[in-house]
């Protein structure tokens, strides 16, 4: 779930929406009154066109909920192996 930098009031609702590929370009800056801290600062960069991506969402005032999953099986690779394995034995 993210929800837009508004107060709730200002909020537009809920988009069920698409996880993008915009995000943060980040730097580092030193702390201005201690040297062993950092800040973290950055630019918002919208990398997604398209209004079905939760930036989208954020942008236009609405709070963006992205179900998410990952497989981090590489069935190619897995394909390969067991095509390997089954003709050497």
């Amino acid at each position: 779930l993210n929800v837009p930098a508004l107060t709730e009031k200002n909020i537009k609702g809920l988009k069920v929406t698409n996880h993008g590929t915009s995000g943060f370009e980040e730097f580092f800056c030193p702390h201005p009154s201690n040297e062993n801290h950092f800040n973290i600062n950055g630019d918002f960069k919208n990398n997604d066109p398209s209004t079905s991506f939760d930036a989208a969402a954020l942008i236009d005032g609405y709070a963006s909920l992205t179900a998410l999953s990952y497989n981090l099986t590489d069935s190619d690779i897995n394909e390969k192996t067991m095509k390997i394995i089954k003709n050497n034995g």
